[in-house]
């Protein structure tokens, strides 16, 4: 070894000791190796679970149909959970959970007999068919979740994939000898 070479040498070991004398201290102190160090921490503050706004009175149907309502947390497509639960304060309300918003929904009367639940403040829909369920955006004009299934949706979905419901076109009749054939265009009954 050469003379020029050894402060340098020596500037690398005190360095490399240096940077190890915190771990030989907590080693003779018989804390573990994966401990940290001890810090003050700011308390954890808890959020509070969101309050139900003052609800209107929910009219006699509207009261029938939320008793058909399907409650519970709900998987949906891409690994999205719904979560939807009674609001025990204001009954046939539900309170649904959607990432980090929460909707107020009443039951509405559908024409096309799926259960719709609103959120009249801020535009959101939730759908419960037969087979699925779905969260919409009146507002945005856009689905914001589908394919959410409470396990008897499941059922449903397994039950119609066994057993698929006849295409709408199956089993038009056919034209046997009692079915008259078609008139040709400008053809009247009579002039046969």
């Amino acid at each position: 070894m050469s003379t020029v070479k050894l402060p340098a040498l020596m500037c690398a070991l005190a360095w490399g000791l240096g940077s190890l004398l915190p771990f030989v201290v907590q080693a003779q102190s018989g804390a573990s190796a994966n401990a940290r160090p001890h810090h003050k921490t700011a308390p954890v503050r808890l959020a509070r679970a969101p309050q139900a706004p003052v609800l209107p009175a929910l009219s006699e149907p509207q009261r029938l149909l939320a008793q058909q309502v399907e409650v519970g947390r709900f998987p949906c497509e891409f690994g999205v959970f719904v979560n939807l639960q009674t609001v025990s304060r204001a009954p046939g309300y539900f309170q649904l959970q959607h990432g980090k918003s929460t909707h107020w929904l009443a039951p509405v009367e559908s024409a096309t007999g799926a259960i719709r639940l609103e959120d009249a403040k801020t535009g959101v829909v939730w759908l419960q068919l037969g087979s699925k369920s779905m969260l919409m955006s009146e507002k945005l004009g856009r689905r914001l979740v589908d394919a959410c299934m409470s396990p008897s949706q499941v059922l449903v979905t397994l039950a119609l994939q066994k057993n698929p419901p006849p295409f709408i076109l199956d089993g038009l009749p056919t034209q046997t000898k009692e079915t008259p054939p078609a008139l040709a265009l400008g053809e009247r009954l009579d002039d046969k």
